[in-house]
């Protein structure tokens, strides 16, 4: 029985194939960077927020700023992949050099790595935070 792979090494895709599936990537450049752009300025937002919250009474202003400011650099940071990502496809398709392609594609690995690993975090953070209520132990001011 044959083994079969995601990618056939031994095909060769025609290059009207090949144009085809990059015109499908370079449309979807204008999403990627629309989203991005949104991204960094939510990020801003926030990071803005937490310094105004420096202002707050009491120590908690520092607490809340530092969250802030954590959420913001969390939230900056695929922002940036997909965007690095949008422009290596649009500098493809612009000059079509190959390790621009391949550069493109790093990042958008990149991109799917972290929130692949943000989500493994969530998933963790949020079980501990159920066994920590199920356990009576919860916060309470």
């Amino acid at each position: 029985m044959e083994s079969t792979t995601p990618l056939d090494l031994n095909t060769d895709p025609s290059a009207e194939d090949f144009d085809q599936a990059i015109d499908q990537l370079y449309r979807t450049t204008k999403w990627m960077k629309f989203l991005s752009v949104f991204g960094f300025i939510g990020s801003g937002l926030i990071a803005l927020f937490g310094l105004i919250t420096l202002a707050a009474p009491g120590g908690r202003g520092i607490i809340m700023t530092l969250v802030c400011l954590l959420v913001a650099i969390l939230l900056f940071i695929p922002c940036r992949f997909l965007y690095k990502y949008a422009r290596g496809v649009q500098e493809y398709v612009e000059s079509p050099v190959i390790a621009n392609l391949e550069e493109a594609f790093n990042y958008y690995r990149i991109f799917w790595m972290y929130n692949g690993i943000m989500f493994w975090i969530y998933l963790a953070l949020t079980v501990i935070g159920g066994l920590v209520g199920l356990n009576g132990k919860s916060f309470t001011l």
